[in-house]
Formats: C-alpha cells, sequence, structure tokens
C-alpha cells in the first residue's frame, strides 16, 4: 500500500515538472513574439514617418511615387504602391464612379492584409493569455494532490509533510501568472497599435481616391 502511494507521489511530482516545463515554452514563445513585434512596429512607424514626410512634400501622385526610397513594403507605403498600381494599369479612358469604386475595394483589399501581416503571431500572446492561467491551475491541482498524499504516506499532517506538494502548487500558480500577464499585457497593447494602424490607412486609403479623382479633373 505504502509503495503504491509513494509512486503516485513520483507521478505527481513529475506532471508538476511537465507543467512547469510548459509553462516556460509558453513564456520563451511570449517574450519572442513580444520582442519580434516591438521590431516590426517600430519599423512600420518609422515607414509610416517616412512617408508621410514625402507625401507632404508632394501634391501630385505621380511625384510622389517617383519620390527615392519611399516605403512601400508595410504600413501607408504599401497602401499607396498597391493603389498606384491599380492606377497605371487603367490604361487611360477616365476614371469612372464604378471604376473609383473599384479602387476602394482595392484598397480595402489591401488594408486587409496588411492589418493581417500586422496581426501575424498575436495568436501566440492571446494563446498563452487564456491558457497558461489553466494549466497553472492543473499544476496547483496536483501539488494539493502531493500534499494530500504525503500526509497519508507518513500518517502526519505536519509541515514537514505537507511543505513539499504545497511548494508544486504555489510555484506552478505563481509560473502560469508569470506567462499569462506579459501576454495580456503586450497582446492589449499590440492589437490596439494595429486597430491605430488600420484606421490610419483607410484614412490614407479615402485621401488617395479623392486625389485620383481630382486629378482626373484637372488632367493631373
Amino acid at each position: 500500500m505504502n509503495g503504491h502511494v509513494l509512486q503516485l507521489v513520483a507521478d505527481a511530482g513529475w506532471i508538476t515538472k511537465g507543467v512547469l516545463v510548459t509553462l516556460m515554452g509558453f513564456s520563451v514563445a511570449t517574450w519572442a513574439v513580444i520582442f519580434f513585434k516591438w521590431r516590426a512596429f517600430r519599423g512600420v512607424l518609422g515607414d509610416n514617418a517616412s512617408f508621410v514626410e514625402a507625401y507632404r512634400r508632394n501634391e501630385a501622385l505621380d511625384a510622389l511615387a517617383g519620390t527615392p526610397g519611399l516605403p512601400s513594403d508595410r504600413g501607408l507605403g504599401f497602401v499607396f504602391h498597391d493603389g498606384m498600381e491599380k492606377v497605371r494599369r487603367h490604361g487611360g479612358g477616365g476614371f469612372t464612379a464604378d471604376w473609383l469604386s473599384s479602387l476602394e475595394r482595392r484598397l480595402r483589399g489591401t488594408i486587409r492584409e496588411e492589418v493581417n501581416n500586422q496581426e501575424r503571431y498575436l495568436g501566440v500572446l492571446a494563446t498563452t493569455a487564456n491558457v497558461a492561467p489553466f494549466i497553472g491551475l492543473f499544476g496547483t491541482v496536483w501539488g494539493i494532490i502531493s500534499a494530500f498524499q504525503d500526509i497519508a504516506a507518513q500518517g502526519s499532517a505536519s509541515i514537514a509533510a505537507v511543505a513539499p506538494g504545497v511548494a508544486e502548487a504555489l510555484v506552478a500558480t505563481a509560473a502560469g501568472l508569470f506567462a499569462a500577464i506579459p501576454a495580456v499585457v503586450a497582446y492589449n497593447y499590440y492589437i490596439n497599435q494595429v486597430r491605430a494602424q488600420a484606421a490610419l490607412m483607410e484614412t490614407f486609403a479615402i485621401e488617395f481616391v479623392d486625389l485620383v479623382s481630382e486629378a482626373r479633373h484637372t488632367g493631373g
């Protein structure tokens, strides 16, 4: 009987270790995403600043498109570059209302594509924020089970008997929170950044369509 109880205790210890390793993996993935997205958004903000500076200096779309070093891989520059591609493929004949509506749809699709790129890997943060506390709770439950098994094995409820199991439970709880809290904070911060960028791109898309329409009427 005692041997069976000790085996259960050993199994509980390994389960707790597995929980801690799992939570460590979530924590490492979370911080990797945090630093990766920090660099990515810093790059987007830098490209947008460069694009806005060039945009203010050039009223004509063709002049803006010809600006040396104009960012075109992400953010506002990406939307502008895609819109200009459609304008160049138009081939003349006037920008009708239907064509301008088509341009608006094209830009909305481009914005969705850029938003999807900016949201990439944020699912890791969301998953960690939602799952890590429950994994920690699972480890906590096994730690409490281990404490009761120690009581049964030793026939005593002394601190020495229950301390190892309680320690396992507390460590698992702390590990779950350590992984989840940064993930929650980072996810909320970055998702707000994505929304801000989406609003900025949508505003620029409206201005771009207006500029194309004005260029048609002025012959530019």
